[in-house]
């Protein structure tokens, strides 16, 4: 959507978001296959996965929400989407793994 955006409010070519898909593409499957012979369920357990998740939406929401000011109207909705989802992320790990402080003799 964002890059249908982006062609539409006449910021990018249609040959642009075509190229960036296409490496976007190949880097995944280069990604991927490197990735292929690590240990999952280790990382997947591990605390710092909802950490490294947490901070790479929240990246990614301060780089629309605050240094991006000409995207066209129909990127708009992510300044709310990507803001929202980075502050679940973080409830959620905080509710999960956030040790809850016994208060006296209860």
């Amino acid at each position: 959507l964002a890059a249908i955006g982006r062609v539409y409010g006449g910021v990018h070519f249609p040959i642009d978001v075509w190229v960036g898909l296409w490496i976007g593409v190949a880097t995944m499957l280069v990604c991927w296959r490197v990735s292929a012979s690590w240990p999952c369920e280790q990382w997947q357990a591990s605390a710092w996965l909802p950490r490294i998740l947490g901070s790479i939406v929240l990246i990614e929401a301060a780089v629309l929400g605050l240094g991006y000011h000409i995207q066209p109207a129909t990127a708009r909705p992510l300044l709310l989407v990507l803001p929202l989802t980075a502050l679940m992320i973080l409830w959620h790990y905080w509710k999960q793994h956030i040790a809850v402080v016994p208060r006296g003799d209860e």
